[in-house]
């Protein structure tokens, strides 16, 4: 598996396991998507509302002068979390309460990957981040992590 699908694959397992009544999977009712095309395939005003998409932006390995040892190439993904919504006027505080919930889940966090040959994966959270704001017809949050393979 590449460290991408694999980093993927353990970002979607931990938002899945975080599904108690005030975690994030429950706060998106599940719906967890790798591309914001959902909405657009499906058509905005049949998108289920709210809904969080994870997406890799940046695939940045470092090499020598970043790395653990001389010739070894450390992975270094930026991966941005939007949380989305559009079902009721309540929409700005759905968003901002996902964020909230992104925060609390993947701040200062690991994971363990090594079951795919990766050990662990660190969480960076970058500054900054947006919303919520209004976008189209929906309200939208996003925050940004750096994903750091050690």
């Amino acid at each position: 598996m590449t460290p991408t699908r694999s980093l993927l694959k353990a970002i979607v397992a931990k938002i899945a396991a975080d599904s108690g009544v005030a975690g994030l999977s429950t706060a998106v009712g599940g719906r967890v998507y790798l591309s914001r095309m959902v909405d657009r395939m499906a058509g905005a005003s049949t998108a289920k509302f709210p809904y969080l998409v994870v997406e890799i932006v940046t695939d940045d390995p470092v090499g020598e002068l970043g790395s653990k040892a001389a010739g070894e190439t450390i992975e270094r993904f930026r991966v941005q979390f939007s949380a989305f919504d559009a079902s009721d006027g309540n929409s700005p505080d759905t968003c901002a309460t996902v964020k909230d919930k992104i925060v609390t889940l993947f701040d200062r966090s690991t994971m363990d990957m090594s079951g795919d040959g990766y050990g662990t994966a660190r969480c960076v959270r970058e500054p900054g981040g947006t919303g919520p704001r209004r976008v189209e017809q929906e309200w939208m949050a996003t925050v940004d992590y750096i994903f750091v393979f050690v």
